[in-house]
């Protein structure tokens, strides 16, 4: 609880510096964030009060009458995925119209993420592999970096929605029945996919010198142990992640950081737990 209210304040503090600085895309930004933190550990009434006008505020900020990127960015931002993908929609079809191939790959890349959350797969690779294709014929190696950590992204939500669990199997007796199922054969695949964008994903942020962008891999390569209950190696990547994050000065991203790494720990915890209980029922039965 400690370091989940700790990450907390470092977002709670960022919004109070980029407001003090009347910077207001950052304000923005950092409320949106923030939002996002407070709903993962179920202050959703805190979460509420940080909405601001968001549309609105694009718009200004922007100077376009337009705003179909920054109108889907705002529900992204609330969980209004199905909205979002409205809005990117819309943009995907004007930069089409206008054949704009690179406002084409964002919008796409946006649209991936969206159908992702919405629980679409399908939509959500086309999307993906759409937006990929353009950011290499572009030579965009950095979106194509941050494409390759949200294909990541999107493979570990397939897997979560496949084990029914928001963190796998919590019990070691059916994690081993749930290993052999079919269920649990896709899980690993799409694990294993996860992984492997994140690691190319590394690979290319550190060959760019992005340390951002090191971060962004890390901490995906954290979630996915997370879901595999590898606990310990979950906690070094969220330490990684958490050291780029400070190497930027993003406290937001530190405090997310801290968030991932008490869930490992807590994780590791209940999985200590749930093996003691197994082993004392598997004593009790031998003395029977």
């Amino acid at each position: 609880q400690g370091r989940v209210d700790e990450g907390l304040e470092l977002g709670r503090e960022w919004v109070r510096v980029a407001e003090s600085l009347g910077e207001a895309d950052q304000v923005e930004r950092a409320k949106r964030k923030l939002a996002a933190m407070l709903r993962s550990v179920g202050r959703l009434e805190e979460a509420l009060s940080m909405r601001p006008d968001q549309a609105e505020t694009q718009r200004a900020l922007s100077g376009q009458d337009d705003a179909s990127v920054h109108d889907g960015d705002a529900h992204w931002e609330l969980g209004e995925y199905a909205s979002a993908v409205e809005c990117y929609a819309r943009e995907l079809r004007a930069a089409e119209a206008e054949q704009d191939i690179a406002r084409k790959g964002s919008a796409a890349r946006r649209l991936g993420r969206a159908y992702t959350r919405l629980r679409q797969p399908l939509k959500a690779a086309d999307m993906h592999a759409s937006a990929l294709q353009i950011a290499r014929r572009l030579g965009d190696r950095a979106a194509e970096a941050g494409l390759l950590v949200e294909m990541g992204d999107a493979a570990v939500e397939i897997a979560r929605s496949g084990s029914g669990h928001e963190h796998a199997m919590r019990d070691a007796s059916q994690a081993r029945r749930f290993e052999h199922t079919h269920k649990g054969a896709l899980v690993r695949w799409k694990l294993s996919a996860a992984e492997q964008s994140y690691r190319k994903a590394l690979t290319l942020t550190r060959e760019q010198g992005s340390v951002r962008g090191e971060q962004q891999a890390h901490a995906g390569l954290g979630r996915v142990r997370q879901e595999q209950q590898r606990w310990g190696e979950a906690m070094k990547h969220h330490a990684e992640q958490l050291r780029c994050a400070r190497l930027v000065g993003d406290l937001l991203a530190q405090g997310e950081a801290l968030l991932q790494t008490a869930r490992a720990l807590l994780g590791g915890v209940q999985l200590e737990k749930h093996a003691e209980r197994d082993s004392e029922t598997a004593r009790g039965s031998e003395t029977e």
